[in-house]
């Protein structure tokens, strides 16, 4: 499996940044040429990546920031991930679909963060 898989596309990544996610992980996207890297350069400082560069983060990574709540990701086809956070809503409000588990990890890392439920 390529990585692209395996790490939160450039926008969503854009997104957690935005929203205040930690800017710490193994993959980050490059500010500048917006291609995915790992980790640090020769040339990069941990400082210079946490300003410079937006995190990628992985499906681990993510679930370790969601661990203490249910989560309600699931597969309901090949290319198809539901993020059903209505028990965490008190609106029913959010179900969401995306291409990766990843991606839909992100939704709901997204949706706690904007909920206040996760820092």
């Amino acid at each position: 499996m390529n990585i692209e898989k395996q790490v939160t596309n450039l926008g969503l990544s854009k997104e957690l940044k935005e929203n205040g996610y930690p800017q710490e992980g193994l993959w980050f996207y490059n500010s500048e040429t917006m291609k995915l890297q790992r980790g640090f350069t020769s040339h990069t400082t941990q400082e210079g990546i946490m300003k410079w560069s937006i995190v990628a983060p992985t499906c681990a990574e993510l679930g370790e920031k969601i661990k203490e709540f249910p989560q309600p990701v699931y597969c309901i086809d090949r290319n198809s991930w539901v993020v059903d956070a209505v028990p965490l809503s008190k609106d029913n409000e959010v179900l969401l679909c995306e291409d990766t588990e990843v991606d839909a990890r992100a939704q709901m890392v997204l949706f706690l963060i904007k909920k206040g439920l996760l820092k």
